[in-house]
């Protein structure tokens, strides 16, 4: 019975009660009462775990850690200790114009997918970057408005344990055009077990396979690579036993070339036993077995091998890179670290004697090579090897060094090569060398007459008879060859200093007649087909200036210096004039194209107008004018003829919007490019022969 005081004053409760019935329900129901308490601290323990990992969803802007890409993001997860810890369903993208498409509209479109479970990626995944530019025809759909896009799509769809790569991977590169799939460049098959790359391995793209068996992370039995063009058709065959490479062949065309490995392929006593990645190293221990070898045809081979090799190496990292950004570790903090299977090969560590000679004999390379450029770079040179005899044959001799110096660069990129620690060093080095040999006596040219001299250089290297140490002897040698050389030249260059008053101007002079050389020289950038029809008379022009300044008394120097500079200064603005060539006949051939549309064809037509006008102008009377710029080269008026270029392109401009049939009509049957020129106004050309 229950009282309830509605008051504030305190009262007194009494109960009375019967001990005997309350001592028999405790007896009798004490077991179920026991299981309600303990039930019940087990539902409060429950309710508190389940409330400390209560999951959540996201959905809104999100950033990847690693990579600091933002984007829209939709996951699940729980707080534990106050990190964030993903559990369920993971989706993100990123959609953004890319600011280096030069205004075509491509868009970029990044998209990752799948399920994490207490903070770690597991089951499948999927990965899309599609890089696409909107097409010109405009659909409907529904109440959608779309332009079909041309692009790359890249796919990989993957799976996880626990972080840990498992399963088969998948890897997809489609070319896109208006708005279907057009072709899969990139097709690529990994099998793992334990985040390890396992069984077999499928690599595929245009014109290049790769495939073969992994086993214990171990490459493993027949692995074929295969190629084919129009030309050629390759196969490079390799056969492995546990990571030791057996077998190495080549079949390029009808012909096959099988490497002598000889004792590389089991393990060496003698040396350490390592294992090696498919990397980089790896393909240059693979081309040193081959320059090693006996087999024919080795540039073509080592050519292939690069090729193959480049191949694969590039196409594995597309299944955790995108763009050097890492894929799948960007995503969450787990790792994504790859096993990538491994070779077997013996290792031959460097000693620290070995080590100590290997530098030393790269410093003894990099000074022969910094005595040359040194030498060229000195302006007094080209001053002093047309005064000085013995300056002149010093030139020569640096000529010839500067030749022989690639087959040094050749011995420095060996001796710095780490893949030579993976073979014997007994022959190596001179098997691998090619002969450095020089002549008895050098020609040179001195006061337009050919001089013979003999030569003091130390013995060239030889071929296959040769041990390291005689290599090292000979760069000794060529060291102090070298400083004597330096000591020589030096004095020499130091008179010429020394006699010259316009040393400064000199050194300008010098650098002129250097741009201008490199200029209107086949490969530099900027050069065109109008530079190239004049290069070979502007660099003799420049020689005999350059050379007949030189070969003038002090004062006459004096007098004539700053002409020099101009004359190469407008060398170098005619190069400049010569490289809108391009562009203005460009615009003067958009200035009079119109376009209509034919009726009968159904299509949009190009066609010239003002034609009388301007096929005479454009392919008489320009191209005259370039030869007679290139023909007609002289210090004070390099630049008379070459102005006429802007001025033709400034009346052609005009001319279009105008009438015309004057000019049309007097230029109808001409043929003469001095008289189309003529009508235009410009009657003043240069020639050197009414100088």
């Amino acid at each position: 019975m229950r009282y309830i005081n509605y008051s504030n004053k305190p009262i007194n409760v009494c109960f009375f009660v019967d001990l005997p019935f309350i001592l028999s329900m405790l007896k009798n129901s004490q077991k179920e009462m026991w299981k309600s308490i303990w039930t019940l601290i087990y539902l409060l323990i429950l309710g508190g775990f389940a409330n400390a990992q209560s999951k959540e969803t996201y959905n809104g802007p999100y950033t990847i850690n690693q990579d600091s890409v933002s984007g829209e993001a939709t996951y699940s997860f729980y707080l534990e200790n106050g990190d964030t810890i993903f559990d369920g369903s993971f989706e993100f993208q990123r959609v953004r114009l890319n600011p280096l498409s030069n205004g075509k509209g491509e868009v970029i479109s990044k998209e990752i997918s799948g399920k994490f479970e207490k903070g770690k990626k597991n089951g499948s995944w999927a990965y899309y970057n599609k890089k696409l530019v909107p097409g010109s025809n405009l659909r409907v759909f529904d109440y959608d408005v779309a332009y079909p896009a041309d692009g790359r799509s890249i796919f990989l769809n993957v799976q996880f344990s626990m972080d840990k790569p498992q399963g088969e991977w998948r890897f997809l590169e489609k070319i896109i055009k208006n708005g279907s799939v057009s072709d899969t460049v990139h097709f690529g098959i990994m099998r793992f077990k334990d985040g390890q790359i396992e069984g077999d391995l499928e690599l595929y793209a245009d014109d290049i396979s790769a495939k073969g068996l992994v086993n214990n992370g171990l490459f493993h039995k027949d692995w074929l690579f295969t190629a084919e063009n129009d030309s050629l058709k390759i196969k490079e065959h390799r056969i492995y036993d546990d990571g030791w490479l057996k077998h190495l062949s080549f079949e390029i065309n009808e012909n096959t070339y099988t490497i002598e490995l000889k004792k590389y392929t089991d393990k060496d006593s003698l040396a350490v036993l390592d294992t090696l990645e498919f990397n980089d190293l790896y393909r240059r221990v693979l081309s040193l077995s081959i320059r090693l070898s006996d087999v024919n045809n080795k540039t073509q081979i080592l050519e292939v091998l690069n090729t193959n090799s480049s191949f694969f190496i590039n196409f594995q990292k597309k299944f955790i890179f995108d763009n050097k950004r890492r894929i799948w570790k960007s995503v969450s903090k787990g790792a994504d670290t790859i096993k990538f299977p491994t070779v077997r090969l013996n290792k031959y560590p460097l000693d620290e004697r070995e080590r100590d000679t290997i530098t030393w004999a790269i410093g003894v390379i990099d000074n022969i090579g910094h005595s040359i450029k040194r030498f060229f770079d000195n302006p007094f040179v080209e001053i002093g090897r047309y005064t000085y005899r013995d300056l002149a044959f010093i030139h020569s001799e640096f000529i010839l060094l500067d030749s022989l110096f690639l087959e040094y660069k050749k011995i420095k990129s060996l001796l710095n090569d780490e893949a030579i620690v993976y073979f014997p060093r007994d022959t190596l080095y001179t098997k691998l060398l090619n002969e450095v040999l020089f002549p008895d006596t050098i020609s040179f040219e001195f006061n337009d007459k050919v001089y013979f001299e003999k030569l003091d250089l130390p013995l060239g290297l030889g071929k296959n008879n040769e041990q390291f140490e005689d290599i090292l002897t000979h760069f000794n040698d060529m060291q102090s060859h070298i400083n004597l050389v330096n000591k020589r030249s030096d004095s020499l260059l130091d008179i010429v200093r020394k006699e010259s008053a316009l040393s400064e101007l000199e050194e300008e002079l010098v650098r002129k007649r250097d741009s201008v050389n490199i200029l209107f020289s086949k490969g530099y950038e900027g050069f065109n087909e109008f530079h190239e029809s004049m290069a070979k008379r502007v660099i003799e022009f420049t020689d005999l200036s350059f050379k007949s300044y030189v070969r003038m008394d002090v004062e006459e120097k004096k007098e004539h210096i700053d002409d020099r500079i101009k004359c190469f200064s407008d060398l170098i603005e005619l190069y400049e004039i010569i490289s809108t060539v391009p562009r203005k006949l460009k615009r003067m051939d958009d200035e009079y194209t119109r376009t209509v549309w034919n009726a009968y064809m159904m299509v949009d037509m190009d066609e010239r107008v003002k034609e009388r006008l301007y096929n005479p102008v454009i392919k008489i009377a320009f191209p005259y004018l370039l030869d007679v710029i290139s023909e007609n080269l002289y210090c004070d008026k390099l630049l008379v003829n070459a102005k006429y270029i802007s001025v033709i392109y400034n009346i052609m401009l005009d001319l279009r919007e105008v009438d015309t049939k004057d000019f049309e009509r007097t230029l109808r049957r001409e043929r003469d490019a001095q008289k189309i020129l003529q009508v235009l106004g410009i009657e003043d050309l240069f020639f050197i022969d009414e100088k």
